[in-house]
């Protein structure tokens, strides 16, 4: 009768521990900074919506689910929940459905593409990224092509910057341009695109520069790509 009594209270306090429900989550396509026990540091953790409640756990927290940033997931999943500490856990029941996100279009920031100009550096084995905020640095870089019919833009550097991309001497057709600029997340995405031709009989110094508003940029990060592939990182401040 006393192993009977002790089945039946184990029994309910395990019952009283965890907690255990079958729901779907909704997840983020960016992690989100959490804090951790270790005072002034920080790390990942994914962003779930259950209905309208957020939660933000631990990706190892979510068992048998493999989370690719940049992407928003649909999850089956079952919950368990430590009634004592709160704490959460998961386990993937199934994929619902798996989205690439798209950045929002109002987002966007005007930028304007620098016509007119050369570059001064002759010995370029690599591409580069250069960011310029001032005249006498771009003058460094960059002077005025002498060309018939087109004139050069003029910076503005109290309101603007500047990212110029320079790729190395070719005999290939070479496109560059910006095809956006926005924010995602609080961070400034940039994007440019290069387009390789067929070859020529001369050589070229393929450069692109492009002018941004500095407004946009205070106290925020900003991220480059050249086709796609994260190029250069920089602080804003």
């Amino acid at each position: 009768m006393k192993a009977l009594n002790l089945f039946i209270i184990v029994s309910f306090i395990s019952l009283s521990v965890a907690a255990q429900v079958k729901t779907t989550v909704e997840v983020a396509d960016h992690f989100q900074q959490c804090s951790t026990q270790i005072l002034g540091q920080t790390s990942p953790c994914l962003i779930l919506k259950e209905g309208a409640v957020i939660t933000y756990v631990d990706p190892k927290s979510v068992e048998g689910f493999n989370y690719e940033e940049g992407y928003t997931y649909k999850l089956k999943v079952e919950k368990t929940t430590n009634t004592f500490s709160g704490g959460l856990k998961y386990r993937l029941i199934k994929q619902l459905d798996k989205k690439k996100a798209v950045p929002k279009i109002s987002d966007g920031i005007p930028f304007t593409t620098i016509e007119g100009y050369f570059s001064t550096i002759n010995e370029l084995k690599d591409e580069d990224l250069i960011l310029i905020k001032d005249q006498k640095t771009f003058d460094m870089y960059f002077h005025p092509a002498t060309v018939m019919g087109k004139s050069t833009t003029i910076i503005d550097f109290e309101k603007n910057l500047v990212y110029a991309y320079l790729s190395p001497v070719t005999s290939n057709e070479v496109k560059l341009v910006c095809e956006r600029a926005y924010i995602k997340d609080k961070v400034i995405q940039i994007r440019f695109k290069k387009t390789v031709g067929a070859t020529n009989t001369f050589s070229i110094k393929p450069v692109l520069i492009v002018a941004l508003p500095k407004s946009y940029f205070k106290n925020k990060q900003a991220i480059v790509y050249i086709n796609d592939k994260d190029f250069l990182v920089t602080s804003g401040k």
